[in-house]
């Protein structure tokens, strides 16, 4: 659909698969494999009940069957293909993806190299540099603005000047010039922390939020919380304080926020108890990049956390 048509919306999706579904498949040792990327969960049920052996707690060695690991090998050996696309009839080049890279484009029969780096996926900073560009040439350069910038816009620099840019309803910023060899562009990605509500027919989400920063979709996870998971809940206002996550993954970021956690109201023995109020307890809850999640040993985890 993006090759057919540039509209942001499609390139937030290709992102958003790439940074949660595709390399959430691979332990961090690069030697371990999920078949299946579940959003919730607890090892207890994974092990007993029949309809979730296929979810497996912790990644695997290997498998009878092995399409996933080397199709996501493969793709991450494609990964060039989808960072830009060029329209020769309106001599624009679309950024789609922030990831540093360098490219040689050809637009309209004029070739260049398009330098790119990038602070991504950890930071918004991200900058482009013409390169090998023999003339002066017109055209158009197409930035996407990611959904996750949550609709503010990005601090813009040419050549270290400020300017200021058209957001297509397609959702690029666009800048039009003649441009020459050396030229650079700076662009600050704003990264909000975001809670993210589903669609109310994906009812198992009712009464639920998901937390994301940038591209990345983040989790709770038993190795910052203690269980059980399903009694933290999280305010729908207020910061999410980012944090240090070395521990995970060098430069890696963590979402702290000033949560609540449900006490336990039935004894141990009882199923049931009646109450008459609930009186939830201030906790500290650690979410972390949902990519990274099940690295530190067997434990819970969710994506969907309630909301008060």
């Amino acid at each position: 659909m993006l090759a057919i048509e540039a509209r942001a919306e499609y390139a937030d999706v290709l992102e958003r698969a790439l940074y949660n579904n595709v390399i959430a498949g691979i332990a961090l040792d690069g030697k371990h494999y999920f078949y299946v990327n579940p959003l919730e969960v607890r090892p207890a049920a994974c092990e007993r009940n029949p309809g979730l052996h296929h979810v497996k707690p912790t990644r695997q060695p290997w498998f009878g069957c092995s399409c996933c690991p080397p199709n996501v090998a493969r793709l991450l050996a494609s990964l060039g293909q989808y960072i830009y696309m060029v329209d020769d009839a309106s001599r624009t080049v679309y950024a789609h993806l922030y990831i540093g890279s360098d490219s040689e484009i050809s637009v309209d029969g004029i070739t260049f190299k398009l330098i790119q780096k990038t602070g991504m996926p950890w930071s918004g900073d991200v900058t482009f540099a013409i390169g090998s560009l023999s003339a002066p040439a017109a055209f158009t350069l197409a930035l996407r603005m990611p959904s996750w910038c949550d609709g503010k816009l990005p601090a813009l620099q040419v050549n270290g000047e400020p300017v200021s840019a058209d957001v297509t309803p397609e959702g690029y910023l666009t800048i039009n010039r003649t441009w020459i060899d050396g030229d650079t562009v700076r662009l600050e990605l704003p990264m909000p922390a975001l809670r993210l509500a589903a669609h109310p027919e994906v009812r198992v989400n009712a009464g639920k939020i998901a937390l994301q920063r940038g591209p990345f979709v983040y989790c709770l996870e038993e190795a910052d919380n203690e269980g059980p998971l399903q009694s933290i809940s999280l305010p729908l206002a207020g910061r999410a304080e980012i944090e240090p996550a070395g521990e995970l993954f060098p430069g890696a970021v963590a979402l702290r926020i000033d949560g609540y956690r449900d006490p336990q109201l039935v004894p141990d023995g009882a199923l049931y108890e009646s109450i008459t109020a609930l009186h939830p307890e201030p906790s500290s809850v650690r979410a972390v990049p949902y990519a990274l999640w099940g690295n530190r040993g067997m434990g819970e985890m969710t994506v969907w956390v309630r909301y008060r």
